[in-house]
């Protein structure tokens, strides 16, 4: 009979204690919503899961670091396309003993050795940021707070009904949200990270 009734007191108190955090949760993320929608009048929260997060997964630092790798990768390939257009370019002019062409051919050059030399700087800092990226994929397994999926809807600035899903990130001790991403985003990010993993696990 007391096991029973300690069974019952327990599942009461599990219940209570996350439905607080939901709470919560709700709380600091509307307050954090409001600042960015357009009618944060018409907010309504729909469905919030309280999750503990664990880096490396899902650490803020790392979601931080893929983006700079993605800029830094957005950066190469722009300097790609402009290498590729200068060679086309002198390959088109080369041959034309004119004013004209040899200006143009020039020019191409010009652009070439520039761009050339932004690639070698871009691809440089793409590897240390890559290794940096890497590192701390390898790190250890460690609770660092939590996870919220908070789906929610509410009205854009033509009076038009959005749905929201996005994850926020609360800290240890759950006072303050500390990271926030759209599920979409998030989903993005964790493909990236299974990539990475692949080629990790190939190259080993």
């Amino acid at each position: 009979m007391k096991n029973g009734l300690y069974l019952v007191i327990i599942t009461f108190l599990l219940v209570a204690c996350g439905q607080s955090k939901e709470k919560k949760a709700e709380a600091l993320i509307k307050k954090d919503l409001r600042t960015i929608l357009h009618k944060p009048e018409t907010y309504r929260a729909i469905e919030t899961n309280v999750d503990s997060a664990f880096s490396p997964y899902d650490n803020p630092k790392l979601f931080k670091e893929l983006e700079k790798l993605g800029k830094l990768q957005a950066q190469h390939l722009g300097l790609e396309i402009q290498v590729g257009m200068a060679q086309n370019t002198m390959g088109l002019w080369g041959g034309v003993n004119s004013t004209f062409g040899r200006n143009r051919y020039k020019g191409a050059k010009k652009q070439l050795d520039s761009a050339s030399d932004e690639l070698d700087k871009i691809e440089e800092k793409y590897i240390n940021q890559l290794n940096k990226v890497t590192k701390l994929l390898l790190s250890d397994r460690e609770f660092i707070g939590y996870k919220v999926t908070h789906n929610y809807r509410a009205d854009d600035n033509a009076g038009k009904v959005i749905i929201g899903n996005t994850i926020f990130y609360f800290d240890r001790e759950f006072r303050e949200i500390i990271y926030s991403i759209d599920l979409e985003e998030y989903k993005a990010k964790q493909e990236i990270i299974a990539n990475i993993l692949e080629k990790i696990e190939e190259a080993e």
